[in-house]
């Protein structure tokens, strides 16, 4: 089973007061090649599967499917994920993907 990991772009959280930003990066995620994520018993996530990618925030359209992009994972980064819960609710990340390849096991 081959498996890939989803690394969404940090964010600056917190500025030091000599104005040095820290950044908060999101922890990865791991999904199947069939668009299970995978690790929820370490973080206890709740996105059960990964639907696709959309290219804009503002339009609701699913622009790259989990399929497509397992198929040519180029097209990935800066799009925005989008997920689905155990009960079929579809979420969407605000922040892009900054990395999206394929892990050695």
């Amino acid at each position: 089973m081959r498996i890939f990991r989803v690394q969404r772009h940090g964010w600056i959280d917190w500025i030091t007061e000599d104005a040095h930003a820290m950044t908060k990066r999101p922890y990865p995620l791991y999904v199947d090649e069939e668009g299970k994520v995978q690790n929820q018993d370490l973080w206890e996530g709740d996105p059960f599967g990964v639907i696709g990618f959309q290219n804009d925030l503002a339009c609701q359209t699913i622009d790259l499917t989990w399929r497509d992009a397992v198929a040519d994972p180029e097209q990935v980064v800066g799009t925005y994920l989008v997920t689905c819960d155990d009960k079929g609710n579809w979420a969407v990340y605000e922040t892009a993907v900054e990395a999206f390849h394929e892990i050695d096991r």
